[in-house]
């Protein structure tokens, strides 16, 4: 009997749930961008025999390579996932583009404990 191993999303989800803010801030990184931040191939993105997680506090420290909007969603998505990450929100929502900004709003929506709408939302985004 061969038993699926969940994909990194699902187990990214899995590790995130039940804490809102490390939930949408999980799903802003999955969502976001294709899933590309939520992918093994970054450095934030860990494993253990658990499955993944992602080290949100870690996230700051490697965003040189990156555009001005994948460093502002990074540093909103770290910041709704780690306590110690502090985000001006008037230097990071601006200059995101439409399909980002309504992940973040669903994000922020979601960190405040909204589970309803705010996934219709994020849904939209992933054109």
């Amino acid at each position: 009997m061969t038993i699926l191993t969940p994909n990194v999303h699902d187990q990214l989800r899995s590790w995130a749930a039940g804490i809102y803010t490390t939930e949408a801030a999980t799903d802003l990184l999955i969502n976001a961008r294709g899933g590309t931040f939520a992918s093994p191939s970054q450095c934030w993105i860990r494993s253990s025999h658990d499955g993944f997680w992602i080290d949100f506090a870690s996230i700051p420290d490697h965003l040189g390579a990156m555009s001005g909007g994948e460093q502002r969603l990074l540093r909103i998505a770290a910041s709704l996932g780690c306590r110690e990450v502090l985000v001006n929100l008037a230097d990071n929502i601006t200059g995101l583009d439409r399909t980002t900004h309504r992940l973040v709003l669903a994000a922020v929506s979601r960190a405040g404990g909204s589970h309803g709408r705010e996934t219709s939302i994020m849904d939209q985004g992933r054109a």
